[in-house]
């Protein structure tokens, strides 16, 4: 049976829905890793991700027999976390799709060094503290922190992870504007659109930091890191 991937459409943000990889080459008559088809101006992408249609070390592989694969997007998390590092109960559990194991999260690493992966997702789903009370398994999935993003990134993947700067770059400016059809981030005078990092900043994640947002479900709460930005020009 055709391992089975999510498949999202940039034209309706947040939608999606599982077809098996062969299906989604051979629906629309491409051989020999030709580009996805547009429809109404929609572009489909691959999502990867813990699911139990596919776990995600399964779906990269499957993904690296294709020549010239679809353009492939993860979320920032999944990079990250797996479900045998995160303590019971940590606001971080609940995301969908769900968290795989080590080996998923380092597949998916791999897939983003070699270009498989093009795009690093940051989605996020703030929850105020009611919802947080809730089972895990009856709140719903998503987690908050976008300012976690680059500082996390950076430290598991640069620091520790041996991909280079302009990598982790293109994995979340120039990868995620080609896959929605965006001209690509440059600097430019009088345009706001820059930020300053300091990769040896140290800090700890807390709910009272300004930059965090009024959302329950913080991720890497209490912990402490290296890396901050400092400064961005779309705040000022």
């Amino acid at each position: 049976m055709p391992a089975r991937i999510a498949v999202t459409s940039s034209g309706r943000p947040g939608s999606s829905s599982f077809c098996s990889i062969y299906k989604l080459y051979t629906q629309h008559n491409i051989d020999g890793g030709g580009a996805l088809p547009r429809t109404l101006d929609t572009t489909y992408a691959l999502r990867f991700g813990s699911d139990s249609a596919l776990e995600p070390d399964e779906g990269t592989r499957s993904h690296r027999q294709y020549p010239t694969p679809p353009k492939a997007s993860v979320c920032w998390w999944h990079l990250l976390a797996d479900r045998g590092s995160l303590p019971g109960g940590d606001a971080s559990w609940r995301v969908h799709p769900s968290l795989g194991g080590a080996s998923d999260r380092d597949a998916l690493q791999r897939a983003l060094a070699d270009q498989l992966i093009r795009a690093i997702s940051v989605h996020a789903v703030p929850m105020d503290a009611e919802d947080m009370l809730l089972p895990p398994d009856q709140r719903p999935p998503g987690l908050s922190g976008h300012h976690l993003v680059l500082p996390a990134l950076w430290d598991a993947l640069v620091c520790n992870g041996g991909l280079s700067i302009e990598q982790l770059w293109q994995g979340l400016s120039f990868g995620p504007s080609a896959l929605i059809d965006q001209p690509p981030e440059e600097l430019a005078v009088g345009s706001r659109r820059w930020l300053l990092f300091d990769p040896e900043h140290t800090w700890q994640v807390s709910h009272d930091d300004e930059a965090a947002p009024m959302a329950a479900n913080l991720a890497l709460l209490n912990r402490d890191m290296r890396g901050r930005v400092t400064a961005c020009g779309l705040s000022r």
